[in-house]
């Protein structure tokens, strides 16, 4: 069983980093993706991978790092990145990158910040997304590596962004509409699910996602030290929990939690190119 989205590299497992693990080992997972967020959490998520076998890592820029950035630390950042791909063998994809639009306007009001101001910094934030987005897709090119996406509130212009991309990779931590949901599969991509499949009501659009999505694109994911599932929701999240989505996917679709799994496990496989 794998957890194909955690960040192990966070402050909030350094107090008990080790036991985490010991208890992901213990509770049967197989494998971890470390994604990271920013150049820092890349460098140490590949450290981690380094000193762990079953913990692999993927390097990248969250949307969020794109509020200090102009073209021209893009591209530096990018170059850095390229050299941890380059001394890392068990980096398996780029991430995670991607676009997230929610509360731009409101992080910006609490500069203090006149509403012209605001408008201004808010379509500059945003068109920054949208050039490291675009460079991490580049470097996912050339280094042939998937994407680990992120997206919120972007999801109309990220399928707008990966028209006509030779690229694979998956929608983590997906949120979108039934519909945006099937563009992403009619291109091919994968799509993770966290706890929150575990705690919204049984008619929200997202459980319809999870029912109607093939079981061959699906990844578990817990995006811990986030979004914990029941019964642990509250607490922080760790990759031991992964089991719990497993088996809420198994339930929405009328299948053994052993399928789920394996098949999801083949997937996990298959995109990362894991043996």
């Amino acid at each position: 069983m794998y957890d194909t989205h955690c960040h192990l590299n966070f402050k909030d497992f350094d107090s008990d980093r080790e036991r985490v693990i010991e208890r992901a080992k213990s509770s049967k997972i197989t494998g971890i993706i470390n994604p990271g967020a920013n150049l820092r959490d890349s460098r140490t998520a590949a450290e981690l991978s380094a000193k762990y076998p079953f913990i692999h890592a993927a390097v990248g820029l969250h949307p969020h790092e794109a509020q200090a950035l102009n073209n021209k630390d893009i591209n530096l950042v990018i170059e850095k990145i390229a050299g941890l791909i380059k001394k890392n063998k068990k980096i398996v994809a780029i991430g995670e990158t991607g676009l997230d639009y929610h509360n731009v306007a409101e992080y910006l009001n609490k500069k203090n910040l006149a509403e012209e101001e605001i408008v201004k910094e808010v379509t500059r934030v945003k068109e920054t997304q949208i050039e490291l987005f675009k460079a991490h897709l580049d470097l996912a090119i050339k280094k042939n590596l998937p994407v680990i996406i992120h997206c919120r509130e972007a999801y109309l212009e990220m399928l707008d962004l990966l028209k006509g991309q030779k690229i694979s990779g998956v929608v983590h931590c997906f949120s979108g509409t039934f519909k945006e949901a099937q563009e992403f599969l009619k291109m091919g991509f994968y799509l993770s699910f966290t706890g929150v499949i575990t705690f919204v009501k049984d008619d929200d659009e997202l459980i319809k996602i999870v029912r109607e999505t093939p079981l061959n694109k699906i990844l578990l994911e817990t995006d811990a030290p986030f979004l914990t599932p029941e019964p642990y929701r509250g607490k922080r999240n760790e990759p031991a929990f992964v089991r719990f989505i497993a088996e809420k996917i198994a339930e929405i679709k009328g299948i053994s939690v052993e399928e789920t799994i394996k098949v999801t496990d083949e997937n996990t496989k298959k995109l990362f190119g894991i043996d």
